[in-house]
């Protein structure tokens, strides 16, 4: 590590930290801080490419990116005094928040490991919470600050904070864009791109990180259940899943040690009493699906920078990385490599259950790419429904085409390609059933008869 970084203080909520650095005393606001920390504890290595960590210049332009999600347009309403928080903070704000963002409150997913900007007030009594839909993120523990993390169809991942009345000249509650955010969250767990992050790890009975869980620090659907969860709370998962959750870790000898003290956060201080594993579950399944997304999105306008340029020449390396990227993408979207549930037999939210098929699109005969399965695996029918998510729906038509026309190729011959040959019989009709009933945007291949 360059330089001795020793962290001393965390004052007024978080807004201001000082550290010595080289026996010198810096103070700076945590946004500034998270970059720094992030570049000291993890130096580039010589050698190694980093596939966009140049998005804030052209053709990405990060910074520039105004944001067509709901956060931003909620925070430009907000700038023009058309909507107005008032000096509401804490759980009444988190609940006016995820009203407006239409996120469910059922959708909380519960971890106790200090891994965030707001670590002083993470414990296991007072985990921090996180709320989602197919559109972003909402993180918040109590006696801190909300944090949202929205997926836009262009930047990916943009970063918002509140900001208390006592900050403010008006003595109101706003949120504003944490600029500083991509200090930690754009390095390899997001594909080095702005993005959410999710890791399993062992964790200490003061909420500190003591180890990650060796090979997994980028959770997505195929992790094993074995691996997974470390740090977090879960109920309704079954023991047979060998997971991670509700655990605390020691080091004995050398050696990893696990006790299991059950789930004792402070409930009354959270919107609902619980973290249940279904919601847990799709968060997995949704971080990778994201970044790997964006990943697509940047490669894609990277692709369209260079066929402008005179001569219209695509670069080989540029072509062969979009490849891989949609192919990528599409694996994940059909859950190819998705660990298997083996008839473990879960209990899991009604509320969350109503709350994520409320918004189910359906084809004929009423089935969706959100039918739960919950024995063998997690859906019924294995086609993501990040396909419907903003960042996928208004992302450029050419590149949601060569997404569909991948997917033909793989959902539509009599017999499924050799990779993709796990789908049970009728699976893959049924998904070609529900996108043709869902989607107006198809390529012609799509059409029937063509």
């Amino acid at each position: 590590m360059r330089g001795i970084l020793v962290v001393i203080a965390a004052l007024s909520k978080g807004r201001v930290t000082g550290y010595f650095l080289r026996d010198r005393l810096f103070v700076m606001r945590p946004a500034f801080f998270a970059i720094v920390f992030s570049a000291l504890l993890f130096p580039r290595s010589e050698g190694r490419a980093q596939a966009f960590n140049d998005f804030q210049v052209p053709p990405h332009d990060y910074g520039a990116i105004e944001g067509r999600d709901a956060m931003s347009r909620l925070v430009a309403r907000a700038a023009k005094g058309e909507r107005d928080f008032g000096t509401v903070t804490g759980l009444p704000l988190l609940r006016e928040l995820l009203a407006e963002l239409t996120i469910p409150e059922s959708s909380q997913v519960l971890l106790f490991s200090k891994t965030s900007l707001q670590r002083e007030y993470i414990t296991p009594k007072t985990p921090r919470a996180i709320y989602f839909n197919e559109n972003g993120y909402v993180s918040w523990v109590p006696d801190g600050l909300i944090e949202v993390l929205m997926f836009d169809p262009d930047a990916g991942g943009l970063f918002f904070l509140e900001e208390m009345p006592e900050e403010r000249p008006d003595l109101k509650t706003a949120f504003v864009k944490g600029r500083g955010c991509t200090g930690c969250h754009s390095g390899s767990a997001t594909n080095f791109l702005p993005g959410p992050m999710a890791r399993s790890a062992y964790v200490a009975d003061d909420g500190r990180r003591i180890g990650a869980v060796p090979g997994h620090t980028r959770m997505h659907h195929g992790v094993p259940f074995a691996d997974r969860w470390g740090g977090y709370y879960v109920s309704g998962a079954p023991p047979s899943l060998g997971h991670l959750a509700n655990a605390f870790a020691s080091r004995e000898g050398g050696e990893t040690k696990l006790t299991r003290p059950g789930i004792f956060f402070d409930s009354g201080k959270y919107p609902i009493p619980e973290a249940n594993v279904l919601p847990l579950m799709l968060f997995d399944h949704q971080i990778e699906g994201h970044n790997l997304l964006m990943e697509v999105r940047y490669r894609w306008r990277l692709a369209e920078y260079e066929k402008a340029k005179p001569g219209g020449e695509i670069s080989t390396g540029t072509r062969l990385g979009l490849e891989r990227g949609l192919e990528r993408l599409v694996r994940y979207f059909l859950f190819a490599n998705e660990a298997a549930l083996d008839g473990a037999e879960m209990v899991v939210s009604t509320a969350y259950r109503e709350d994520f098929l409320r918004e189910r699109r359906t084809d004929g005969e009423g089935r969706s790419l959100k039918d739960l399965d919950l024995t063998s695996r997690l859906f019924r029918n294995r086609l993501s429904y990040l396909i419907y998510a903003q960042a996928f729906e208004e992302a450029p038509l050419g590149m949601r085409e060569a997404v569909f026309e991948r997917l033909h190729t793989i959902l539509t011959p009599p017999e499924p390609p050799e990779d993709y040959a796990y789908f049970d019989t009728g699976e893959r009709e049924r998904i070609v059933s529900i996108l043709r009933a869902t989607r107006n945007d198809l390529p012609a291949v799509w059409i029937p008869g063509n």
